[in-house]
C-alpha cells in the first residue's frame, strides 16, 4: 500500500511540474530581426497611380525565419526599403536560406524615385524608377 501511495505521489508531482501549457500562448521561441537584402529585381520605368513591382531577395538565419513585412520609410520620392524576418520556433534547422518576396508601390506623382533596399548596416541596393 505504501509502495502504491508513493508511486502517485511521485506521479502526481511530475505532472503538476510540467510547465508544457500550450495556452498560455508562450512567446519565448518567436523573435524579429531584419534581413539582409541580397538582390532587387526592378523596372526602370512606371506609371503614376499604377503600382511598380519589385522582386525582393533576402537572406534568414534559420530554417525557422521567414518574411513578416517591409518596412518603408518614405522622404518625397525617397524611399528606404527593409524586410522584418519572424523567426518561430525553438529547434531550428541551421540552414541560411534566401527568400524572394514581391514589393509593391503606386507613385502619386511623375518624376525620379530612388527606392534604397538596405543590404547592410550602412549600405544599400539603389534602383533609379523614372515615373511618366
Amino acid at each position: 500500500m505504501t509502495r502504491i501511495l508513493l508511486i502517485s505521489t511521485l506521479f502526481l508531482l511530475l505532472v503538476s511540474c510540467n510547465d508544457d501549457d500550450d495556452s498560455t500562448g508562450n512567446d519565448s521561441c518567436i523573435s524579429y530581426e531584419r534581413a539582409l537584402i541580397t538582390e532587387v529585381d526592378a523596372p526602370t520605368t512606371g506609371t503614376v497611380n499604377q503600382p511598380v513591382n519589385f522582386e525582393v531577395t533576402f537572406q534568414i538565419n534559420d530554417g525557422c525565419g521567414a518574411f513578416d513585412e517591409f518596412i518603408e520609410t518614405a522622404d518625397g520620392n525617397l524611399k528606404i526599403i527593409e524586410v522584418n524576418a519572424k523567426y518561430e520556433g525553438c529547434f531550428c534547422t541551421q540552414a541560411i536560406e534566401m527568400i524572394t518576396k514581391s514589393y509593391s508601390f503606386t507613385p502619386t506623382s511623375a518624376g525620379v524615385y530612388t527606392i534604397k533596399f538596405k543590404s547592410s548596416e550602412t549600405e544599400f541596393l539603389i534602383v533609379d524608377v523614372e515615373i511618366y
